[in-house]
């Protein structure tokens, strides 16, 4: 294992979608020996997208080691919602907590994070 965390994977391109840069930071964190949850989107009966958990929650929670990081994944012109603001907000309040809103431009900082 202490090998896998001396490596990246490719990073991802800076202009690429939401999914994808998610996806880079679950391979990343799992190489790495985070324990990883991710919030699903799936379509109801009617065909709307949900989410299965309170509106606004991160995109991923991330522990290891007596750490906990939230991040919210954006594309690279992705916004934060406003029910998503006041959970990062709370969040951050949660002095052992790490709270971040990235995109694909971050990679280096994220892959730090999770060494």
């Amino acid at each position: 294992m202490t090998g896998r965390r001396d490596t990246i994977p490719a990073p991802p391109p800076e202009d690429c979608p939401e999914t994808e840069f998610k996806n880079w930071i679950m391979r990343v964190a799992r190489e790495r020996g985070w324990k990883v949850n991710h919030v699903w989107k799936t379509r109801n009966e009617r065909g709307v997208w949900i989410t299965t958990c309170a509106p606004g929650w991160p995109d991923l929670t991330l522990v290891r080691d007596g750490r906990i990081v939230f991040i919210e994944c954006k594309a690279k012109r992705g916004r934060v919602e406003p029910d998503q603001d006041e959970w990062l907000d709370e969040l951050a309040k949660i002095p052992c907590a790490e709270v971040w809103v990235a995109d694909a431009r971050q990679w280096q900082e994220i892959a730090v994070t999770l060494a």
